[in-house]
């Protein structure tokens, strides 16, 4: 349904996805654990049951089992995380939180949290795209857009995450060890660092810099 989308930051951010998907996810879908999962965690789809005596709020339940299918184990993660960071100004901070949560539960594995966040875009990617098909069957239909208004808010911050970085950051929330191709350039940076040469061109020690104090209190 791409050629049905009007933004072009919609279209690159598919088009981008998609590119994602097909180098990092495809290659290694055989080694991806499945299940049935829910597949439709959203605030709109949650039960909470109100705090008594200054208690927290607890989750109840959920409603709408209409889109539970067979599919990858940490997809499941991937919709709730693709739901929760609309709207935040710093989305992997926020998923990072979901992460751990969810690994306290449900221990992910490396390559699952490698491409969590590709699962994640491919989520917004699809809500994106079946919305514009759907909206234009039933123009008329305000709910169609619940979802739309906050993606296309979030999308350039969502669009900002390195996914690389992502996968570093899920895996150490996780307690996994760093991904191979990570951990060759910390052993590099280790063993040749001391070669590196100063940006500046000169060695940074306190005899050759001063400090300054910018903020408000420092005048």
């Amino acid at each position: 349904r791409l050629p049905l989308l009007k933004e072009s930051t919609h279209i690159a951010f598919c088009m981008k996805t998609l590119e994602l998907w097909n180098e990092m996810v495809k290659p290694f879908e055989s080694q991806l654990r499945k299940s049935i999962i829910y597949n439709d965690a959203n605030d709109y789809n949650i039960i909470v049951r109100p705090g008594c005596g200054g208690e927290y709020p607890t989750l109840s339940g959920f409603v709408d089992f209409g889109d539970a299918l067979y599919s990858y184990t940490v997809a499941d993660l991937a919709v709730a995380i693709a739901y929760i960071i609309l709207d935040r100004d710093d989305p992997l901070m926020a998923a990072l939180e979901v992460v751990r949560g969810y690994n306290r539960i449900m221990p992910l594995q490396p390559l699952e949290a490698d491409i969590l966040m590709i699962l994640v875009r491919a989520r917004l990617s699809m809500s994106i795209t079946i919305a514009a098909g759907q909206q234009q069957e039933r123009p008329q239909d305000d709910y169609l857009t619940v979802s739309q208004l906050p993606i296309t808010r979030t999308l350039a911050a969502i669009e900002a995450v390195d996914t690389d970085l992502a996968a570093v950051m899920f895996r150490e929330a996780c307690g996994l060890p760093v991904n191979d191709r990570f951990s060759r350039s910390g052993r590099y940076l280790a063993e040749n660092g001391h070669m590196a040469f100063p940006v500046t061109g000169i060695s940074p020690d306190d005899s050759r810099f001063m400090v300054l104090d910018l903020s408000v209190e420092g005048n």
